[in-house]
């Protein structure tokens, strides 16, 4: 019995962004495992790893004269007999001077047949802190005492380019 396997696995997607200076909208669809590779640790054994689908799509839309957002977002994704489906939104509410822009969200997503999962975030400058808290409401809370647990998430943006041609700063999608 062999304890370790190599093998080549290719994955592929898609991915469309629309972004303009109130909306930008995002939709993509990828497939991971795409050849299917034989993943057993025994050499007489074959077990081809199943194919991963998945779908995922949102929007970012600026409400009200403030420049307030709305984002919406979901993701749909398939492996052998188990999905995940996630549906959510956030808004975020702009508090600004004169030199910086902050960005506080509030919002929530739902794993359908799982968790609820409430979240809030701060944006400022090119840093995005957030708080999320995944609210277990299926049967796998019986397998634990806790009813769900806390993610803390960072990201760094980088600099945001400039459209040359319109001269407008690209924002990102949340």
């Amino acid at each position: 019995m062999t304890r370790s396997a190599t093998y080549i696995d290719f994955n592929t997607g898609l991915l469309y962004q629309y972004e303009d200076e109130n909306t930008s909208f995002y939709a993509g669809a990828s497939m991971y495992h795409v050849g299917r590779p034989n993943v057993s640790l025994k050499t007489d054994a074959v077990y081809k790893l199943p194919s991963r689908y998945s779908a995922h799509a949102g929007a970012r839309l600026t409400v009200g004269d403030n420049s307030n957002e709305l984002f919406l977002s979901g993701s749909f994704m398939y492996q052998a007999a188990a999905t995940d489906k996630i549906l959510g939104a956030a808004y975020g509410v702009k508090f600004s001077n004169d030199s910086r822009e902050l960005m506080m969200y509030m919002g929530s997503w739902y794993r359908f047949g799982d968790s609820f999962i409430p979240y809030v975030g701060l944006d400022f400058s090119n840093f995005q802190l957030g708080l999320s808290y995944d609210i277990i409401n299926s049967d796998l809370k019986l397998a634990s005492p806790k009813t769900g647990s806390f993610e803390i998430s960072f990201n760094y943006m980088g600099h945001k380019q400039t459209n040359h041609y319109s001269n407008y700063k690209s924002k990102r999608i949340f």
